[in-house]
């Protein structure tokens, strides 16, 4: 299908909209401290890139130079990639900015893939892959994962890489090793890009029936070798035969418990979002047979049922969609503009035949309560959107964007009426009523844009939080963490131990050995069971990755020199760490921040900590 230079060019534009955007929002992540600018990524990335420096530096895939082979990561190829940056001279406050641009690039090459994904299914209706790539250029919770260093970024550009060779091998194109051998490097990304893998391989197989067998051979092959492959090095190099955080966060709780809050998420994910926007890709789409469809679904289902078989994500409050979810979120968009577009023509071309029979009358009426459902399941969804000027831009132009497509149509069903009453006998006149179906799909992206962002901490109701003016989540606490591990470097020996909640950012910019309080990076905790709240909410106490925790053995037994946090971080000292506090630690304030640091230990410099008196 050749492309017109027109269309090419709006690409084009979209995508500079898009890295300009990415751009800013990586600069307003970044801060000055003492006159340098640092740039970090997500705190459980930087545990990535900790692993990825001390390979690169000669020590190993370990946490601690020196200590115990425990995979405290999920992603290995993914610490491959850091650790390959960290082999350049790059001075620590920028090789972030490294990972943060890679993830940039990948998000551009996914809407690449996005726009043919789209274009393929739609015929290639431009309304259809303009709203797709402009809603997948700016979906927050993708752009969060991906531009704080996640492999979030990699793994989308895979999956659509694979839709979109999916797409050609069900119209009729021969089947290539090539596509399972990518998603058999996804696995390497993240082992649970099995899932993905599976459904793909598994409907195709079904739907390709020429080429059944070639499907089985090359997907089965391709799995089998790769996930062979890591688990075979994970046993030799650290005798376990899943990662340690696998054991952390899915082991320790029951199954059934784990699965509802799992549910509870998502379905709270789809009540932020809109529910409307949710099902109506599902109700528009039901009856068309067409198995390019049903495969983009398939894909998108699987990745919903893996969220809700591990209980969902740790970070589910201000994030929208979260990890697991996020990497097939531009397939759902996709069906979404497509089922809006679908809708749009269809009424459409009835108006212009003259069709009005009973199917015909039905269709026009489910875009119209679409139309107005959405403009009241907004408003009713985020009513702290009309209380800003911008909000108000929004919804008074996007409703009378949508009340003029909802006119449009009636208008001209009536006129098809009173055109059969008045000329039974007359065939009906054909009427070019197509050039308005770009536009409400257009409208319908306008609002869609709205209801897939605006349900972000701490302001959910704030639609300037994904303003590009607006410094990312979590941005003041990465500078804060950041700022305290470069005044424990100066107050400590490079020997000094720190204790840890947040593992990521204070050790590698401390520089220090660490002992990490919630077991990611420890095997004896992650092995232990999780830490229930007796009469806690079902739905709401599973919490991945932060329900083990053991100070007897993280400060009984490996005596950190400095207590950096505990865990519930905010509340009193808990009382199973108390105990130990109370014998050997002193609480003390280096810079302005509140530590505990262990009596007489020849790891601190004592002469840098004010107000200890003869306690140490």
């Amino acid at each position: 299908m050749r492309i017109p230079s027109k269309q090419n060019l709006l690409f084009l534009l979209i995508l500079l909209l898009f890295v300009g955007n990415a751009a800013l929002f990586i600069f307003r992540a970044s801060f000055i401290i003492k006159g340098e600018r640092y740039f970090t990524l997500f705190d459980d990335e930087m545990v990535s890139m900790r692993y990825a420096r001390n390979l690169a530096h000669g020590y190993g895939l370990v946490w601690n130079p020196g200590g115990e082979r425990v995979e405290g990561y999920t992603n290995p190829l993914w610490v491959l990639y850091m650790a390959a940056w960290h082999l350049l001279p790059i001075s620590i406050s920028k090789i972030s900015l490294a990972i943060q641009l890679s993830g940039l690039a990948f998000l551009a090459a996914n809407l690449y893939f996005v726009r043919k994904i789209a274009a393929t299914l739609s015929g290639g209706a431009m309304a259809v892959w303009v709203g797709a790539a402009l809603l997948t250029a700016f979906y927050l919770p993708l752009n969060n994962w991906s531009l704080t260093g996640n492999e979030v970024s990699v793994l989308t550009l895979l999956i659509c890489i694979a839709a979109w060779q999916g797409l050609q091998v069900l119209d009729g194109k021969r089947v290539s090793p090539l596509l399972y051998i990518l998603l058999g490097i996804g696995t390497l990304v993240r082992m649970d890009m099995a899932v993905v893998f599976l459904a793909i391989m598994a409907f195709l197989a079904f739907a390709d029936r020429k080429d059944r067998r070639r499907h089985l051979l090359y997907g089965l092959v391709s799995l089998t070798f790769f996930i062979a492959l890591q688990t075979i090095l994970r046993w030799i190099y650290y005798g376990d035969w899943l990662p340690n955080t696998y054991y952390l966060k899915v082991t320790g709780y029951p199954f059934l418990p784990r699965m509802i809050h799992g549910a509870y998420e998502f379905l709270l994910f789809v009540a932020n979002m809109n529910p409307l926007l949710f099902i109506a890709p599902f109700a528009i789409t039901r009856a068309i047979t067409d198995h390019r469809l049903r495969f983009l679904w398939v894909i998108f289902l699987s990745q919903v049922a893996y969220s809700i078989y591990v209980g969902g994500d740790a970070w589910e409050a201000w994030v929208g969609s979260n990890r697991y979810i996020s990497v097939v979120m531009p397939i759902f968009i996709i069906l979404l503009c497509y089922s809006f577009w679908k809708l749009l023509t269809e009424v459409s071309s009835d108006l212009a035949n003259g069709s009005i029979g009973d199917k015909e009358t039905l269709r026009v009426m489910n875009l119209s309560v679409l139309l107005v459902l959405l403009c009241v399941t907004t408003l009713l969804s985020y009513p702290g959107l009309v209380t800003t000027s911008f909000g108000w831009g929004i919804v008074l132009g996007g409703g009378l964007a949508l009340s003029l497509a909802v006119g449009a149509v009636l208008l001209r069903l009536r006129a098809r009426i009173i055109s059969r009453h008045n000329t039974a006998e007359m065939p009906p006149a054909k009427y070019h009523t197509t050039g308005w179906a770009p536009f409400g799909v257009s409208a319908l992206a306008l609002f869609s844009l709205v209801n897939l962002n605006v349900v972000y901490f701490p302001s959910p109701n704030d639609p300037a939080v994904w303003s590009p003016l607006r410094s990312p989540v979590q941005t003041w606490e990465n500078r804060e963490k950041i700022e305290q591990a470069l005044s424990l470097r100066k107050a400590t020996m490079p020997d000094a131990k720190l204790a840890v909640v947040w593992a990521g950012i204070v050790p590698y910019f401390s520089e220090r050995p660490a002992v990490d309080l919630l077991g990611k990076s420890d095997r004896t905790i992650a092995h232990e069971l999780m830490k229930r709240t007796p009469g806690a909410d079902l739905l709401t106490e599973f919490y991945p990755g932060h329900m083990k925790w053991d100070y007897s053995r993280s400060i009984g037994q490996l005596k950190p020199d400095v207590i950096v946090q505990l865990w519930p971080l905010v509340g009193s000292v808990p009382s199973d760490a108390k105990l130990y506090l109370d014998a050997s630690y002193i609480p003390v304030k280096i810079e302005g921040y509140g530590v505990y640091v262990r009596k007489g230990s020849p790891s601190i410099r004592w002469n840098l900590i004010p107000n200890v008196g003869s306690t140490r």
